[in-house]
């Protein structure tokens, strides 16, 4: 499927299919850091290469300052930022 092996490289598999939810890809009940944190490891990433894979999105969608602020906060631009670091 998408030229992958699902066996033998399901790591390029999830890079083919992404990941998304139903409605949202964010929860506002988390912060925008911990939104992040939980799709690095539904992806299997380990808690080290998640926390940097958290850090860059962050930076490069300026929500570096409101990242621990719960998304029920955010207005609605800094929402789409973060689902869309997701």
């Amino acid at each position: 499927m998408a030229g992958c092996d699902v066996g033998g490289d399901p790591d390029g598999m999830r890079e083919a299919i992404g990941l998304t939810g139903q409605f949202s890809a964010v929860d506002n009940l988390l912060t925008g850091e911990e939104n992040l944190m939980l799709m690095a490891r539904l992806r299997h990433l380990g808690a080290k290469p998640s926390r940097s894979r958290v850090t860059e999105p962050l930076e490069q969608f300026d929500l570096v300052e409101p990242a621990r602020e719960p998304l029920a906060i955010y207005s609605g631009g800094m929402r789409r930022r973060d689902a869309t670091a997701t």
